[in-house]
């Protein structure tokens, strides 16, 4: 049964200024719909719900690498009974790289091969270079390095003294510095964006200098983006792509992407069909 109109959506971020975070408020004063841009505090939410019926009320999770276990934690305490577009345990799961990694292994989607190695296993281990050394839950192509050498591991880890735990992935020189990224929803929308870094950076994310064009993802590119859609329960995710020479292989199924770059390219029409689908989900 579905729930009545919904009278206030909350945004769960710690940075109500960025760009997706705007283009969703002005799709909602657009629907004139109440809304509220929110840290993941358990205070703050419970305020943010007071005097409205819970089931009026429904969040939206914004939430980067940064202290993000922290920030699902205080989530999981204060959102038991809201409604949310991307569920707290499909985010977590998919924002796991480690675990999105073998789950997609499980379901048949190539990816790059992987393994999960410790901070001490990689001072003793023969590893072979180059390879891509991820955090677990980085994202914005931040804590993820290119190591060609024992120097740069040593450096690396340096930067990364938090971390105990990492990825070591295979490097394809072919990819380097270039990936796709498909934006899809559970309605059936999709973009779809080539992105290219030509400063020499291995990382094609827009925020370590990437640049976004439209390009038209295959149908076994599309196919793949839905499934990882599907196996991991999720309403939208971005979902990145390396277009080597063996075919197409995910490397990353990201429950909270941004779209300013999309909406650059596309127009202002990615916001307006997540507020859309936020609505018919409840």
């Amino acid at each position: 049964m579905k729930r009545h109109r919904l009278e206030k959506i909350l945004i769960i971020s710690r940075v109500p200024d960025l760009y997706s975070n705007q283009r969703l408020v002005q799709e909602l004063k657009h629907k004139n719909l109440l809304y509220q841009i929110i840290p993941p505090d358990h205070e703050k939410i419970q305020s943010a719900c007071h005097g409205i019926l819970e089931k009026s009320v429904a969040a939206l999770i914004r939430l980067a690498s940064w202290r993000f276990q922290e920030g699902l934690e205080e989530l999981k305490k204060a959102t038991d009974q809201i409604p949310m577009m991307n569920s707290i345990e499909s985010f977590e799961a998919s924002r796991n790289k480690w675990h999105a990694l073998q789950v997609l292994e499980k379901n048949q989607i190539p990816t790059p091969l992987s393994q999960m190695i410790s901070r001490e296993e990689l001072s003793i281990v023969d590893l072979t270079y180059p390879f891509v050394l991820k955090e677990i839950f980085s994202s914005q192509g931040l804590g993820v390095y290119l190591i060609q050498n024992l120097q740069e591991l040593e450096k690396a880890l340096q930067l990364l003294k938090e971390s105990d735990l990492f990825i070591a992935q295979s490097y394809l020189k072919e990819c380097h510095g270039e990936d796709l990224r498909i934006f899809v929803t559970r309605n059936g929308d999709h973009w779809c964006m080539k992105r290219k870094n030509s400063s020499g950076d291995f990382r094609s994310n827009v925020h370590q200098g990437g640049q976004g064009s439209k390009d038209t993802a295959t149908l076994d590119e599309l196919e793949m983006a839905f499934l990882a859609l599907k196996i991991f329960n999720l309403d939208y995710a971005g979902i990145d792509i390396l277009r080597s020479h063996g075919g197409p292989l995910m490397i990353d199924v990201n429950p909270s992407p941004g779209f300013e770059k999309l909406e650059a390219i596309y127009g202002l029409q990615v916001a307006g069909p997540l507020v859309s689908l936020l609505l018919s989900k409840f």
